[in-house]
């Protein structure tokens, strides 16, 4: 009996501390608690954000972003204000990662100054990214320099590009539409951006197909060019008649052009003589010069 009086007594023993640490939890006061949790390590924060970007020149060109890399890069550049040199060359971009691009130019960012989209992976013949890239240059105000090259455009695009965007933009100083489809219909509407554009210092035609009636388009213009001054006409299939009538629209410019590239057309006798009688009395950068050969004045390429 003595035995289990002392077991119920040590039970008791036991239990009091415990009642009494009950007792003391129920009676704790709140602000000690709520001071001893600040007294505990805070949780780790996450990072903050990001405090803005410097970056001014992102050349991507040759990197296989696709559509939805570039869809990833028109998002960002509708917030990014710091960003002015944009090459996506060579990404592998669609129609719709360009007009991703176009578009937010278009509505959102107003930092940009160069930006450069050549050999996009077109395969509509309609020409929907010439659309998207008119109504950029119908509304923005600071971008320079478009290079637009290997874009399918052909003379239907070209006369959106010129009747409803650069016609009407006051900010754009080069336009580069090398290596795309534009036809001798199309030289009406260059011959339009040549007469009206106000800003533009350099068109880049090299590599189309203007022959001579697209040349002679351009020619006509000349005399009434605005601004422009460098002329990249390489390769277009123009014969002697489109090349004289550039000697002649060169002549008439009220001040010369700085350069005029003509590599790879067909020059023959009359062209050769008309264009080395430019150049002897006009100081322009050209890339043909001109020698006599078996008594005849034949074009040579200037490197």
């Amino acid at each position: 009996a003595e035995g289990a009086d002392d077991a119920v007594e040590e039970d008791g023993a036991e239990e009091e501390p415990a009642a009494e640490a009950a007792a003391a939890d129920e009676n704790e006061d709140p602000a000690a608690a709520a001071a001893a949790a600040e007294a505990e390590p805070p949780a780790k924060p996450s990072p903050p954000p990001v405090a803005g970007c410097s970056l001014v020149t992102l050349n991507l060109a040759g990197n296989p972003l696709g559509v939805d890399g570039g869809v990833a890069i028109g998002e960002s550049l509708r917030s990014n204000t710091t960003l002015i040199d944009l090459n996506l060359n060579d990404c592998s971009l669609d129609a719709k990662a360009l007009i991703a691009v176009l578009t937010a130019v278009n509505e959102s960012n107003a930092t940009l100054r160069r930006l450069s989209l050549e050999n996009p992976r077109i395969f509509s013949e309609q020409e929907e990214h010439a659309w998207h890239a008119a109504r950029m240059l119908a509304v923005n105000k600071t971008l320079k320099s478009l290079r637009c090259g290997k874009w399918k455009i052909y003379s239907t695009g070209v006369e959106v590009l010129a009747g409803y965007g650069v016609c009407v933009n006051e900010s754009l100083e080069v336009l580069d539409l090398r290596c795309n489809k534009i036809c001798e219909v199309g030289g009406a509407f260059l011959a339009r951006i040549i007469r009206d554009n106000e800003g533009l210092r350099r068109i880049g035609l090299d590599a189309n197909a203007l022959r001579d009636n697209g040349a002679i388009a351009i020619a006509d213009a000349m005399p009434e060019c605005a601004s422009v001054a460098e002329f990249d006409l390489r390769s277009n299939g123009i014969e002697d008649a489109g090349l004289c009538a550039l000697a002649r629209g060169v002549a008439g410019m009220p001040s010369p052009p700085a350069e005029v590239l003509l590599w790879g057309n067909h020059f023959a006798e009359a062209s050769s003589i008309a264009w080395r009688d430019v150049l002897e009395y006009h100081d322009i950068v050209t890339d043909v010069t001109f020698r006599v050969v078996d008594g005849e004045l034949q074009a040579a390429r200037v490197e």
